[in-house]
């Protein structure tokens, strides 16, 4: 089968995910009230290209949305390569509606960061506005904070997505920092970026 070519993928998606299997534990399935959080499996390919293929859901996470199933198949594999990646499903309907992840971060000298490590996710868009993101976002930091060694998490969302800065809002984490992509950037090119941290103190202060 000929390879699909590289797609114009969000922080999440590109070389800088690092597959940390046999350095940091897995996560493990987290019920809530309405989710399922689990690994993603070959099965939700289907909705996975839905999820990658909405415009509207690949341009508020600043990527180009995949243009077949065969692409997205591509791209979920990078999520199936990461023990730190987990499927967002809908209990009523058993389908995946988003994903979620942590990956290492780099720092400025190109080497993963191995105590700090951002936060991707992104959600079906006809699922936008019922607070599942927030739902999902709190127990999976939670599990990542008691089972892992992060110390810091950082997260990052385009300027115009008001939606993301609310739930990370709601995550506990607050304004680091900004960058403003040149127009011939890989991600997200003449766009502004926001950047939120959280720490592990700050979030288990917010647990006690």
């Amino acid at each position: 089968m000929k390879k699909p070519p590289k797609l114009d993928l969000p922080l999440y998606c590109t070389a800088k995910l690092q597959t940390m299997r046999g350095k940091k534990a897995d996560m493990k399935k987290i019920d809530t009230p309405r989710l399922t959080l689990r690994p993603l499996a070959q099965s939700d390919l289907e909705d996975f290209f839905e999820l990658v293929s909405n415009k509207r859901v690949a341009k508020m996470a600043g990527f180009s949305a995949a243009p077949s199933l065969e692409n997205a198949g591509y791209v979920m594999q990078r999520y199936l390569n990461n023990p730190l990646a987990m499927g967002i499903e809908l209990k009523p309907t058993r389908r995946l509606i988003g994903t979620i992840e942590l990956f290492e971060r780099m720092t400025n000298h190109g080497i993963p960061d191995q105590f700090a490590w951002d936060l991707g996710y992104s959600l079906q868009e006809a699922t936008w506005g019922h607070g599942y993101m927030t739902e999902a976002g709190h127990v999976f930091l939670a599990q990542a904070v008691r089972d892992t060694p992060v110390e810091a998490i950082y997260a990052s969302f385009l300027v115009e997505n008001e939606r993301s800065k609310h739930v990370l809002e709601k995550l506990g984490f607050h304004y680091e920092g900004e960058v403003k992509h040149p127009e011939f950037a890989l991600f997200a090119a003449g766009q502004h970026e926001i950047i939120y941290k959280q720490t592990r103190d700050e979030f288990l202060k917010r647990m006690d």
